[in-house]
């Protein structure tokens, strides 16, 4: 969700902070995954495994619910953040191009309009907002994760050869993945054999 702001954010032409960026940015929340799924091993019963780990811990002493709880806080408000961002940066973009202008309340319009949505849906109570939820979390996740940026960079890698081989692209080609087409194509087919 993130990638299109942080190149926004550190400029398209700028590749290799932009990989350091994503990769720094990347590795913290996979090192704090690691160390939850840790704890959480180390202080749940694996025979009573009926109840969501979640909701176990939370319901544990107050020692242990407590950071359970700020950690659980802090991953659903991060997440929102970001998305938030990146969606009210789409909206904004889409509107812009459609409109062919772009003022600083259009822009405000379309950042209200993407929080505006998602807050009118829950507004309708979980029985449409739950189901939609776990759709969201499910098949169009895995297509916006897993499918689109290898197949987004195998359509920018094939009009860059193609604008190269008429003379139109000079400029130098840099790597953002190491392996090319093979590793793009078996990412697109991993992506597509998931859901």
């Amino acid at each position: 969700q993130s990638v299109p702001l942080v190149v926004e954010r550190l400029g398209a032409r700028r590749p290799k902070l932009i990989r350091n960026a994503i990769i720094t940015g990347s590795a913290i929340p996979v090192v704090m995954c690691v160390i939850w799924a840790g704890v959480s091993m180390a202080l749940l019963d694996p025979v009573e495994s009926s109840m969501d780990p979640v909701l176990r811990l939370l319901s544990q002493k107050a020692e242990i619910a407590l950071p359970v709880g700020c950690i659980a806080i802090g991953a659903i408000g991060t997440t929102l953040i970001t998305s938030y961002l990146s969606m009210g940066q789409f909206v904004t973009d889409a509107f812009c191009t459609l409109t062919g202008s772009c003022s600083l309340r259009d822009r405000d319009v379309s950042c209200a309009a993407t929080v505006a949505l998602p807050a009118l849906l829950a507004c309708a109570g979980t029985s449409l907002y739950v189901p939609l939820l776990a759709f969201s979390g499910g098949f169009p996740t895995t297509v916006l994760y897993l499918v689109m940026p290898p197949l987004a960079m195998l359509v920018i890698r094939r009009s860059l050869s193609k604008a190269k081989g008429k003379g139109k692209g000079g400029g130098r080609e840099f790597s953002l993945l190491p392996g090319g087409k093979p590793v793009l194509v078996a990412m697109v087919s991993l992506g597509l054999v998931m859901p």
